[in-house]
């Protein structure tokens, strides 16, 4: 393990997790092609700690590509030019280790109650998991147990 990895993993992630942080509980699932998804009984409901973001990620006809520059020429009025829609994809940061997690899993927010199924899991080369979230709702603790 590097030097940095091992700074990253020791000093950064505590101070990222302390001020950006909140609690969540993981909950397993089961997931079958062409069936809805089931509990999953040898997997414990997990609380841990995660940072919640929603990346801004942006879609339409004339918005400015990475350099700044237009990709389409804008020659046309001011009404006629072509929607920019400026969306959100939303995921959560999990410092190594971090819970076991597949995709289809559940992640509920103790902030809100909102609860969040797992559409992809990938590191962020440094020290933490970075996982890709759509969301399902907002269910009471009751729900979600």
């Amino acid at each position: 393990m590097s030097l940095f990895r091992q700074l990253a993993q020791s000093r950064m992630n505590p101070a990222l997790d302390s001020h950006f942080g909140e609690v969540v509980h993981v909950r397993g699932m089961r997931t079958r092609p062409n069936f809805p998804a089931e509990r999953d009984p040898e997997r414990e409901i997990v609380e841990a700690v995660a940072i919640f973001a929603d990346r801004a990620a942006l879609w339409g006809g004339n918005a400015p590509d990475n350099a700044g520059k237009r990709r389409v020429p804008f020659e046309r009025e001011r009404s006629e030019a072509a929607p920019l829609v400026v969306t959100a994809t939303p995921q959560f940061s999990f410092a190594y280790p971090a819970p076991t997690l597949k995709r289809g899993d559940l992640i509920r927010r103790c902030v809100d109650g909102s609860i969040w199924q797992v559409t992809a899991i990938y590191p962020d080369k440094v020290a933490r998991s970075l996982v890709t979230v759509s969301e399902m709702g907002v269910a009471s603790q009751a729900d979600f147990a």
